[in-house]
């Protein structure tokens, strides 16, 4: 009974809190404080807390590097695990530089995939000498997430990009998203792209074709919209090209609701789900396919659209977020939409379908195309480097 009236007593103060008006937050938060004071912390907490405790200032001019990945203070995700998004960075940057531990001189974070504990993390750090790096994605936006998540999300994370020493924006549409919502930075900071690796992310064979055309998506498929939208692409490219298949690779979440749609529109035969897979496994995944099909609207700066660039593969998108920044004019086909911050616009599914079709007509000058942009525009090497100039400069201060 106490559990259904503090749940609507949340619900209440939500509703009549849009904004995020401070007077209604101080019950609620009240409550959290009591609840966290009574609730005993769980083994992952004792572990972060006594990590925190234990950071030290490692005065070497070598970069000590402490990332707040989400399994923080474990180890860094290797590339041979199952690794996308976000927590992709921190595996590329152990590499050179791995995971110092409590005693560090640096402190490096990825706003998409970082601990829970970060703020505090931060805060101790500060107080001891250690700068921050801080790696900006995307923002908590009102046309993707109740306004509770929005308010308290972006609360946070502003807390975090504002208390760095350096921040990285993924891209220009990054930047101009962070400073709406999160509050303007105007200093100390770049617009640095996601980076692969081109040597391991490469085109297979070139002579695989046999008059079949294969389309992927991939990634995170929690949106709900992504799915459906290419399920419904797929079904109007077959009936120009009967034999179009469409790769599901990554987690379902709602494999039901998808699989009647696939049923609904007769295409069992031209879908295969591919299981999740590691960073070791990805170019295989995308070798398979032909046209990668990237429905999300508004992505900051998605890797799995670079990742198909690298191994041949030119995207059909919705041109949105900073995926036209990464595509460009040569290496697909975006698909216009209203630019929105606060009403999802996905792309027309028979807008795609003439984009695939347009790819698909030339596809050996897109696939070229999309490969060698890849390799001139986002192979890590560089991208480790610049990480090893600014790691140097915060150092020198």
């Amino acid at each position: 009974m106490g559990s259904n009236l503090i749940q609507s007593a949340r619900e209440w103060f939500y509703a009549q809190n849009p904004q995020g008006r401070w007077y209604l937050r101080v019950p609620l938060g009240i409550y959290h404080a009591i609840r966290r004071l009574l609730t005993p912390p769980d083994k992952e907490a004792i572990q972060a807390y006594q990590a925190i405790k234990e950071l030290e200032f490692d005065p070497d001019r070598l970069p000590k590097v402490l990332y707040l990945q989400r399994d923080f203070p474990g180890p860094v995700p290797s590339h041979i695990e199952l690794v996308q998004g976000g927590a992709v960075k921190y595996s590329y940057l152990d590499r050179v530089w791995p995971q110092a531990g409590t005693a560090c001189n640096l402190l490096y974070g990825v706003s998409s995939a970082h601990t829970g504990y970060a703020m505090e993390i931060v805060k101790a750090a500060k107080g001891r000498g250690i700068r921050m790096v801080w790696n900006q994605d995307g923002v908590w936006v009102p046309e993707a997430y109740p306004p509770e998540m929005v308010e308290r999300g972006n609360r946070i994370m502003a807390e975090l990009l504002h208390s760095a020493d350096y921040v990285l924006f993924q891209s220009q549409f990054c930047k101009r998203s962070s400073d709406h919502f999160l509050g303007q930075r105007d200093h100390e900071y770049e617009v640095l792209y996601n980076a692969v690796d081109i040597g391991h992310f490469s085109p297979g064979r070139t002579d695989k074709h046999d008059g079949e055309l294969t389309l992927l998506i991939a990634g995170s498929h929690i949106v709900p919209y992504r799915l459906p939208t290419a399920i419904r692409t797929l079904s109007l490219v077959c009936k120009d090209r009967p034999s179009t298949r469409l790769l599901i690779a990554g987690q379902v979440v709602d494999m039901k609701a998808t699989l009647n749609l696939i049923d609904e529109l007769g295409l069992r035969e031209h879908i295969e789900f591919v299981p999740r897979y590691t960073q070791q496994e990805a170019p295989e995944v995308y070798r398979r396919a032909d046209i990668l099909v990237h429905t999300k609207y508004n992505d900051p700066c998605p890797t799995v659209v670079i990742e198909a660039m690298a191994c041949g593969l030119p995207v059909v998108y919705s041109k949105t977020g900073g995926v036209p920044e990464l595509v460009g004019d040569e290496a697909g086909f975006g698909v216009e939409s209203l630019s929105d911050w606060y009403v999802l616009h996905p792309p027309d599914p028979q807008k795609l379908a003439v984009g695939v079709m347009d790819v698909s007509s030339r596809l050996t000058q897109f696939q070229e195309a999309a490969r060698e942009r890849a390799v001139r525009c986002f192979d890590y090497k560089p991208w480790l480097k610049r990480h090893a100039e600014i790691f140097a400069s915060l150092l020198e201060r």
